[in-house]
């Protein structure tokens, strides 16, 4: 093992893309907020087709669920606005059991660049809200807006997954989700 290996290489998938090293998750931070659209924003690390993304549900289940999704967005790096590349389809069952990764199929597949700005969104509606297994930031919200941003919610109450996402209507915030973006 060559001593110059970099704390991300050691503890990288060999498969797929996470939004940060699985070494930082803490199990039951991450929360959801009923018709939120919450982000984690990450560099891509591999340029591959993404097909599916893996979510790991924490100790609150999510009951009464009428809409549970995950989405990918692109970041353009002039604007910092965002477009939908990916997305699964309405999972009810998604996050219904505590502690759990959920694999869950994108209703098509793109192709995600190495070195490119993406933002990992979930979105749920329904009665109990779900704990997603993540990380939650320091408390002072504007430091995960510096450049680059870490994490955001949709300002408004969502009923789906935007297609696209203004800057303007981003809104600071120190939860992020982990989530893995597979072949």
């Amino acid at each position: 093992m060559s001593y110059n290996t970099s704390y991300w290489d050691m503890v990288a998938l060999t498969t797929g893309d996470s939004t940060f090293p699985r070494r930082t998750i803490s199990a039951n931070t991450a929360a959801t907020t009923n018709q939120t659209v919450r982000l984690t924003y990450f560099v891509a690390r591999v340029g591959e087709t993404v097909t599916q993304v893996r979510t790991l549900s924490g100790g609150t289940a999510a009951s009464g669920t009428t809409l549970a999704k995950v989405g990918v967005y692109s970041e353009d790096a002039a604007t910092g606005n965002l477009t939908l590349v990916g997305a699964t389809a309405n999972t009810t069952t998604l996050w219904g059991t505590a502690s759990t990764a959920y694999t869950t199929a994108l209703t098509a597949s793109f192709a995600k660049v190495r070195g490119g700005r993406y933002a990992l969104g979930v979105l749920w509606v329904g009665t109990t809200a779900p704990t997603l297994q993540g990380i939650t930031l320091p408390s002072v919200t504007t430091e995960t807006s510096v450049s680059p941003r870490m994490s955001a919610t949709v300002s408004g109450a969502q009923s789906d997954l935007p297609s696209t996402v203004a800057v303007g209507s981003l809104v600071d915030a120190t939860v992020q989700h982990y989530g893995v973006l597979l072949p």
